[in-house]
């Protein structure tokens, strides 16, 4: 029986190319995202999937997305991907409360609430997993940043929280820890143009490749690329270090040069 997975924020950069490699790895697809055009270009090119266009923010998503599971999968889950996300511009002067309330909608609320919905699928379904994609912003803040580490830092532990309650179940939780990403409309120029930071830069299909390692592979987290761990590991045990390290590498490690993920709302 094929393998059916979920993978939310589908019709672009991370989440589309994971859509990939599940389909090339023999996985049924549910695609989640706003773009339904998107969406429905990439299923065909894929050779068909089911495609649940909604703003997961929306109370009704959660339920739009297991319905399809349930109408078109006969209710089998093997793997959720979470990994639609949101970026927003803006300090925490500018944007206080409202700023973080706004990203921990996208980043964290809208991930539990799927979650919920769906942990029952994914309980009835031998050797399933949850991967959330996380990011290197969950270990280290950056300035213009706050409420985007904030929500992501918060996902981390739900993640870590969750493995603990669900792996006795039978349900793999894992977590995906990437660093500044080529995406769609964010080429990282400033990054790869600098030999300091080039390392730090990944692309959709390594994360990719991380979250088949954190879901079927069964790896608790996985960074991209993997320097990374010795960032946030330094981070830890160090706290004035990397702050310090970033400041000294200059402005391409500010928000203005894009140098974080920025999806600005797009999905």
């Amino acid at each position: 029986m094929a393998r059916v997975a979920v993978v939310t924020g589908a019709s672009s950069g991370i989440g589309e190319a994971t859509a990939r490699l599940l389909a090339e790895r023999n996985h049924e697809l549910v695609l989640v995202a706003r773009r339904r055009d998107r969406l429905e270009a990439l299923a065909d090119e894929l050779g068909g999937a089911t495609v649940v266009a909604v703003d997961l923010t929306d109370e009704d998503a959660p339920d739009a997305v297991f319905d399809a599971v349930r109408d078109h999968h006969a209710s089998r889950l093997d793997l959720l991907v979470n990994n639609a996300g949101a970026r927003f511009s803006g300090t925490f002067a500018e944007t206080g409360t409202a700023g973080i309330q706004r990203h921990m909608a996208v980043n964290l609320t809208a991930v539990v609430r799927l979650t919920e919905v769906l942990l029952p699928l994914l309980r009835s379904t031998p050797g399933s997993s949850i991967v959330n994609v996380a990011s290197v912003s969950s270990f280290i803040s950056r300035a213009g940043a706050v409420g985007y580490s904030t929500s992501k830092a918060a996902l981390r532990g739900f993640s870590d929280g969750l493995a603990l309650e669900e792996e006795p179940r039978g349900v793999h939780v894992g977590l995906v820890v990437p660093g500044p990403t080529v995406t769609e409309g964010l080429p990282q120029t400033e990054l790869l143009d600098d030999p300091k930071t080039r390392w730090a830069v990944s692309t959709p299909e390594a994360v990719a490749e991380a979250v088949w390692e954190a879901g079927p592979g069964g790896a608790a987290q996985v960074h991209v690329p993997r320097p990374w761990v010795i960032a946030t590991a330094a981070r830890a045990l160090v706290p004035g270090v990397i702050p310090t390290v970033i400041r000294a590498l200059g402005p391409e490690l500010t928000p203005e040069s894009h140098s974080v993920e920025r999806r600005d709302d797009t999905g």
